[in-house]
């Protein structure tokens, strides 16, 4: 088995989405193109765990071991102490914390379970992505993609301002009453417009859609949304 399969597997339960906004999760030390042939499980890396470590090939904790910006890096420091002994063994250091709290399965369902708690249900939700497709006239491409951006959307990891894009041709037929923003009322047009599609997490999206509506010129505005 690779480590690569390992934390595939761990990000499968519990998806890295799931992570608090001020967390730091995944892998912080090592390199994951290896071999795993045993995994060390802590709660916290501590110094007494150090001289286990050319006997394992990942480190699964669930408190991170890098948190804050780094000042220094020195050996004669517990934090130095434990990234030497990381790196010289080869082992990749990899942390759950917030998405073990909150996956299903995790650390607060199991709590829940050994407190006998009965109908336990989130005090929040967060996590849930969505996928959000909105046709545009190429005239409000840039407006209508950064309206979505700076309301939350197009986030992927590290990433900001993801999206997918293709052009297209648009039809619609204003009957009357309607005050189209381009053509006129009894006659079908063809725009051209550009298909756009971007993510967004599911606590975000009442924030998101009003952004994309606020600056969208269609009176009707036609955008799809689709759980992922």
């Amino acid at each position: 088995m690779q480590r690569l399969e390992v934390v595939g597997f761990l990000e499968g339960r519990f998806p890295r989405s799931l992570a608090e906004e001020w967390d730091r999760t995944g892998l912080q030390v090592g390199r994951l193109e290896a071999p795993c042939r045993r995994v060390l499980v802590v709660l916290d890396l501590e110094l007494r765990h150090l001289p286990l470590l050319p006997e394992v090939d990942l480190v699964v904790a669930h408190h991170p071991l890098l948190f804050h910006p780094l000042e220094a890096v020195r050996p004669d420091t517990p934090l130095g102490a434990k990234l030497r002994a990381l790196l010289a063994a080869d082992v990749a250091f990899y942390a759950l914390h917030t998405p073990y709290d909150a996956g299903q399965g995790g650390l607060n369902d199991l709590l829940a379970h050994h407190l006998g708690l009965r109908e336990a249900r989130p005090l929040r939700t967060r996590g849930r992505l969505l996928k959000l497709v909105v046709f545009v006239p190429t005239t409000h491409e840039e407006a209508v993609a950064q309206a979505l951006f700076s309301a939350g959307a197009g986030k992927i990891g590290k990433y900001g301002h993801c999206s997918f894009r293709v052009r297209g041709t648009g039809t619609f037929l204003p009957e009357e009453g309607a005050k189209p923003f381009l053509g006129t009322v009894g006659r079908e047009e063809h725009v051209e417009e550009v298909r756009l599609e971007t993510i967004v997490p599911e606590e975000k999206l009442e924030k998101v859609l009003e952004a994309m509506l606020s600056v969208h010129p269609y009176e009707e505005v036609a955008y799809d949304l689709y759980p992922l």
